[in-house]
């Protein structure tokens, strides 16, 4: 049987959320990086699929609880604008 509770962070301010019960979504901003702002906004998920036992969410963590198998899958984007 496999339990496990998935978080996500970073160093840098972040905002950490979940989707229905099997999500876990990481959102911000890119910080300053030497003389050039951070402005790169990005979102990463990550979706737990299990067969047998649950799956649930509570504020910032998806929760698994005695299952079988469990595949986290993961995906990013960014949204960039041009420096000028």
């Amino acid at each position: 049987m496999i339990s496990f509770s998935a978080t996500m962070d970073r160093p840098s301010e972040v905002d950490v959320t979940t989707e229905g019960d099997n999500v876990l979504v990481l959102s911000g901003k890119t910080s300053d990086f030497e003389q050039v702002k951070g402005n790169v906004q990005f979102e990463a998920r990550v979706r737990i699929l299990t067969t047998g036992g649950t799956v649930s969410s509570a504020d910032t963590a998806v929760n698994v609880a005695g299952a079988d198998i469990a595949t986290d899958i993961y995906f990013n984007g960014i949204q960039f604008q041009e420096l000028q």
